[in-house]
């Protein structure tokens, strides 16, 4: 994850395409914040947290804040640095297209509370599925010519 003092003023291409929201930071301009709120199994729950992580709660349940630039086409490439390997979070049905780049969707599938389930969201999100259990899609972007 990118760790910025400040990432408000940066410049970030119109697409369809969320960030994670970095820790006890706002969104860049012109991104969307919105959140996924995780009921951990209570049973047996073993949660902890090291290193950079997104802003968000960590405890007993999770909640994770994004970023999500809705102002563009996922189907119009965009320029970001394409050196290495990176992900997006996916917003929309397809991964947005990025200039020199591979893109492959990936998912990953967080098995949540069976009983009395509370998994919630608010305001712009990646594309997900949630219901008891949350499946959250990423795009996986690698350089065409490596």
């Amino acid at each position: 994850m990118k760790q910025v003092s400040d990432t408000s003023d940066e410049s970030w291409p119109l697409g369809q395409y969320c960030l994670f929201r970095a820790n006890n930071q706002v969104c860049p301009t012109g991104f969307l914040d919105g959140w996924i709120h995780w009921d951990d199994e209570d049973s047996f729950n073993s949660n902890y947290h090291s290193g950079a992580v997104p802003h968000g709660t960590y405890g007993k349940d999770t909640t994770i804040w994004y970023c999500c630039k809705t102002t563009g086409f996922a189907n119009a490439a965009i320029d970001l640095p394409r050196s290495k390997a990176f992900y997006l979070l996916k917003h929309g049905a397809i991964c947005q297209k990025v200039t020199g780049m591979i893109a492959t969707e990936e998912w990953f599938k967080y098995d949540c509370e069976d009983s009395f389930n509370k998994n919630e969201y608010a305001g712009t999100i990646p594309t997900s599925d949630i219901g008891k259990d949350i499946k959250l899609y990423y795009c996986y972007y690698q350089p065409m010519f490596y």
